[in-house]
């Protein structure tokens, strides 16, 4: 299985806001719980109140947060200004309910880490610059937005009329970065309904940012809606077009589509903008491998593992592209390669095993397809693998086990259903076997139908 990159593999990690909940933190973990309370003042509505009340918690916390990374010796990075959002970007914050009283709004916010992982992360994030650039357009324009929010409340005050929904609307605008944030850890965190959200509200106040289009558009690319994820990114496009990773994110949405000669065509402009996005390169090649190109395909795939020794991906699709042109050994090695530098990627393990299944080493093949279900337990193709191997070693009650757990998770994948039929025939389950062959005609696979019927086994239901 080759799976395109887009933005939201490579997402920055940030703020999430939920409904507190007690849960119990890892030995070791750092814990933090803040209150901040905001008076109202001129200009205050329980919008503007209750969003000064959670951002002033979170910020509390996240201040705290990384004092006692310090005191623990963990964070020794040189100072930018921006620890704290950097700590909101790889930690979940849990705010409580907040609560309104009169004059005034109350919230709590809680944070737990790892201190030596949240340390790691926020190295790595000063080491990425333009993830440093997104930190420093966020300040400027929400230091600008609570200002005009400050001069205005001071007009209100002094008996200016007509400026309340100005003054809520800079109070608003000056937190709604930490929506785009949100969204993007809310994303990480495969609660896409809950991104778009943050996203949408945050391209309502910030429309002339580009990136909030292709982190929407990953939202709604991991749903499979493509149509829209495709609508965000000529967004995108349109707003930044010497972006390459815009180009690259609507090369995935063209693919998705089944539009390969359009996804080259993006993928090679992403390539011209930036010619070290390894992604491109790799999306570029899964689009040659399915048009059967397979040479430009190696081409891609080696350009992008060697701007990008460490990228599981890209020697994953380079096996596959071995295993088409039948060079098993050098499948073999990259597959493996993958499994190493990425140990928890369970597509580089199926796909592993299904290289040793082909020359028969069954006990490997399983081996790697459990690894696989053990990083991916509703991985329906590794389970109906592995049932056709553990049928080729005799053992037909594991066999079927598997093939009914793919059908489980995927109700709809036919090699499952082929699979189990085929073996209930074996079992003498004739009337199991008669059901899943049907239902494979169904979805659109008639040949094991075809062969009970021949058999006088079943009756043609078509």
């Amino acid at each position: 299985m080759r799976l395109p990159r887009t933005l939201a593999g490579e997402a920055l990690l940030a703020l999430v806001f939920a409904l507190f909940f007690a849960t119990p933190a890892p030995a070791g973990s750092i814990i933090v719980t803040e209150t901040h309370t905001h008076s109202f003042r001129p200009g205050d509505s329980s919008a503007s109140a209750l969003a000064y009340a959670r951002w002033g918690a979170v910020e509390r916390v996240l201040a705290s947060g990384v004092r006692k990374l310090r005191e623990a010796g963990a964070l020794k990075a040189k100072a930018t200004g921006h620890e704290e959002a950097m700590l909101g970007a790889v930690v979940v914050v849990e705010v409580e309910a907040l609560e309104c009283g009169k004059g005034s709004c109350t919230a709590s916010a809680t944070v737990v880490f790892d201190p030596l992982m949240a340390a790691g992360n926020i190295r790595r994030i000063l080491e990425k610059p333009e993830v440093s650039v997104q930190f420093e357009r966020a300040h400027r324009e929400r230091v600008a937005a609570l200002r005009e929010a400050d001069a205005l409340s001071a007009r209100i005050a002094a008996g200016e009329g007509a400026l309340p929904d100005k003054y809520e609307r800079a109070v608003l605008d000056g937190f709604a970065w930490n929506l785009y944030f949100a969204g993007s850890a809310l994303l990480m965190r495969d609660r896409q309904f809950e991104a778009l959200e943050s996203f949408t509200e945050f391209i309502r106040r910030r429309p002339g940012f580009s990136r909030a289009y292709l982190s929407r558009g990953a939202a709604y690319s991991s749903l499979g809606q493509h149509k829209r994820a495709l609508a965000d990114y000529d967004m995108a496009v349109d707003l930044s077009p010497e972006d390459a990773q815009s180009y690259n994110n609507r090369g995935v949405a063209y693919y998705n589509q089944g539009d390969h000669r359009r996804a080259v065509l993006d993928y090679t402009r992403a390539i011209q903008r930036d010619p070290a996005l390894a992604n491109a390169y790799n999306n570029r090649g899964n689009a040659y491998l399915d048009a059967a190109d397979v040479k430009n395909a190696l081409a891609d795939y080696n350009r992008a593992i060697e701007l990008d020794p460490g990228y599981a991906e890209a020697y994953n699709s380079r096996g596959t592209a071995y295993n088409t042109l039948g060079k098993t050994l050098l499948a073999l090695a990259d597959f493996t390669k993958a499994t190493q530098v990425k140990p928890d990627y369970p597509d580089a393990f199926n796909n592993l095993a299904v290289t040793l299944h082909r020359q028969e080493k069954l006990s490997e093949a399983i081996e790697n397809y459990s690894k696989a279900l053990r990083l991916n337990s509703t991985y329906a193709e590794a389970y109906s693998n592995r049932g056709v191997a553990y049928q080729q070693q005799g053992n037909l009650r594991q066999a079927h086990s598997d093939y009914s757990n793919a059908i489980f998770h995927a109700p709809g994948y036919v090699g499952a259903y082929l699979n189990r039929a085929r073996l209930n025939y074996n079992l003498k389950r004739t009337k199991e076997a008669c059901a899943d062959a049907e239902t494979a005609c169904k979805l659109g696979d008639c040949r094991v139908q075809r062969q009970l019927v021949g058999a006088g086994a079943c009756t043609d239901s078509r």
